[in-house]
């Protein structure tokens, strides 16, 4: 055997080698392809939730802050009313 051949010969066994070694990577890059595409949405509805989280703390802390100053004006009153009270009762 002439080395040409031989070198051919390797050439064409290796190429029959890597033909499913080639299909297994173009597998393999689809994978990460849809999974890249996954991350990509999950990472988007995780900025929503986050954005969505966000309001309702700010509407809670809103709602907390109202509360606290109805408390304060209904004590005050409460106060008032009794000092009034007292004070008519003196009188």
């Amino acid at each position: 055997m002439e080395n040409k051949e031989l070198i051919n010969m390797m050439r064409a066994l290796l190429k029959e080698e890597m033909e499913p070694m080639k299909q297994d990577i173009n597998q393999m890059k689809q994978g990460i392809n849809q999974i890249e595409t996954k991350v990509d949405k999950n990472t988007i509805m995780l900025e929503d939730l986050n954005k969505k989280v966000e309001i309702i703390a700010e509407v809670q802390t809103a709602h907390k802050e109202q509360a606290e100053r109805n408390s304060k004006i209904l004590l005050e009153e409460q106060i008032n009313n009794g000092i009034q009270i007292r004070h008519s009762l003196k009188y």
